[in-house]
């Protein structure tokens, strides 16, 4: 399921289920605490870099690399 499929269907969820799934997502979220590891952050650093630099393929450029590999 992708994300867009996953945001279709809560959009659609009646009030009394979204206001559930909202009550368990805070409950959950508060539970799992979570803190990088130093080596994390040095990844994220890395990326926000490469990004800032250029270095990712553009959307168009993965889209060609699918298409050229699709069936």
């Amino acid at each position: 399921m992708s994300v867009e499929e996953i945001e279709k269907a809560i959009s659609e969820l009646p009030p009394d289920k979204f206001a559930k799934l909202s009550e368990w997502f805070e409950v959950f979220s508060a539970s799992r605490p979570y803190s990088a590891t130093a080596e994390e952050l040095r990844g994220i650093d890395r990326g926000l870099r490469d990004s800032a630099e250029g270095k990712f393929a553009s959307a168009a450029d993965v889209e060609a690399v699918f298409a050229k590999h699709r069936r």
